[in-house]
């Protein structure tokens, strides 16, 4: 399949290879909906003239958010807490 722009993740199979390039003759540029590059081959991106790019600090507040849960788990006990009312053991 040919295309201008691919926009994809940086998960497999989504893998831009040189052999996906050179079947996107007219691929002009790949960009990442989310952070990362390396799932883009950037030595044949180079030699086929096609621009990377990845939409940065977009997920920077999601990723703040998740840590402040995390700590707030940790210290709070919820696992343990949370396996003991699955039990039953609150009321």
């Amino acid at each position: 399949v040919d295309a201008d722009v691919v926009i994809s993740q940086p998960f497999w199979p989504a893998y831009i290879t040189e052999e996906r390039m050179k079947k996107a003759k007219n691929l002009k540029i790949a960009i990442t909906a989310g952070i990362g590059s390396d799932h883009v081959d950037l030595e044949a991106a180079c030699k086929n003239k096609v621009t990377v790019a990845e939409v940065t600090f977009c997920n920077s507040i999601s990723v703040a958010e998740h840590v402040v849960m995390q700590i707030l788990a940790l210290v709070r006990n919820y696992i343990p807490s949370y396996q003991t009312v699955i039990d039953g053991g609150w009321n």
